[in-house]
């Protein structure tokens, strides 16, 4: 492989367009070369159709993703996207744009193939011991992926249609959201999910991991030489209490919270604490890498055959 080898990636989420060039590296792994991310939120005025605000946001993170990809030699390039542009009736009209207008070519992945690369982007930075089985999933606005696996395979993986701004939609009608609402959401997911509960009775996990990488971040539990960090209970717990009850003027004057998450943070936070409750988690552990990273580091493993 050439040493000029640098690949871009870019993951069309529901609520990011996040891009990532990337070049390989001397240890095997891969140097960033350069990330960008914009928010987009697709699915602002519902998930069956992107609406015209939005819709405007994504051409401008694509123009500006071109502008940026148009500066570096990049070898190979791919753009995938995912939840949103699964279900909504006018993605043909986004993907033709960026096509005729841009000359990007984007590429509607599954559920199935979403989790395959969350899985291989995470895989490269977790803690993860050889021989022990793992929960990962990974909360993105239009959908939920949820993998089996160890540090070599994945044993079973499924991509549910519940992201986090499909739940705000369906369970948040006030703000804080309501004790009647919270628990419809929690019965929600106990049926929703059985499909895991079923899959995780027949494969004994050793631990839980998350691609989020924001409560970590707030509780300044990231550690500055790696991509991972550990949430123990009561550490989430302590952070639970102070946000579960806030309402969105209170999140805006909270500098540990990112603007981008100020109006979408608590529906993350019911579902983690969904997680600790019905796994009787002890600790999780959070991860930086999660889709693009996968993408990424197939990109350069592509090259190098």
């Amino acid at each position: 492989m050439s040493q000029k080898t640098m690949v871009a990636a870019i993951d069309l989420g529901t609520n990011t367009f996040q891009l990532l060039i990337a070049a390989p590296s001397e240890n095997g792994d891969f140097e960033v070369v350069k990330r960008l991310s914009e928010a987009v939120f697709l699915a602002e005025d519902g998930s069956e159709r992107i609406g015209d605000a939005p819709f405007a946001r994504a051409q401008a993170a694509l123009t500006k993703f071109k502008t940026t990809l148009d500066s570096y030699p990049i070898t190979q390039l791919k753009i995938v996207g995912t939840a949103a542009l699964r279900k909504a009736e006018n993605t043909k009209e986004l993907v033709n744009w960026a096509t005729q207008t841009l000359g990007l070519q984007i590429d509607i992945i599954s559920g199935i193939r979403e989790a395959e690369l969350i899985y291989n982007g995470a895989r490269l930075c977790a803690n993860m011991k050889a021989g022990e089985k793992y929960l990962l999933f990974d909360i993105g606005g239009g959908s939920i992926e949820f993998i089996i696996c160890d540090n070599e395979q994945i044993f079973w993986a499924q991509s549910f249609p519940i992201g986090m701004m499909v739940l705000q939609a369906r369970f948040w009608q006030s703000d804080p959201i309501l004790y009647e609402d919270e628990e419809l959401l929690y019965a929600f997911l106990r049926e929703t999910l059985q499909p895991l509960f079923d899959n995780l009775a027949r494969h004994k996990i050793s631990g839980v991991i998350d691609t989020f990488g924001k409560f970590d971040e707030m509780m300044g539990l990231r550690k500055t030489d790696t991509h991972f960090a550990f949430i123990s209970a009561e550490e989430f717990d302590n952070l639970y209490k102070q946000l579960r009850y806030s309402t969105l003027a209170d999140r805006m004057a909270m500098d540990m919270i990112k603007p981008v998450l100020k109006k979408i943070i608590i529906v993350p936070l019911l579902i983690w604490q969904f997680m600790f409750d019905a796994f009787a988690i002890t600790r999780l552990q959070t991860v930086d890498y999660a889709l693009k990273e996968g993408l990424a580091d197939e990109l350069l493993r592509q090259a190098n055959e």
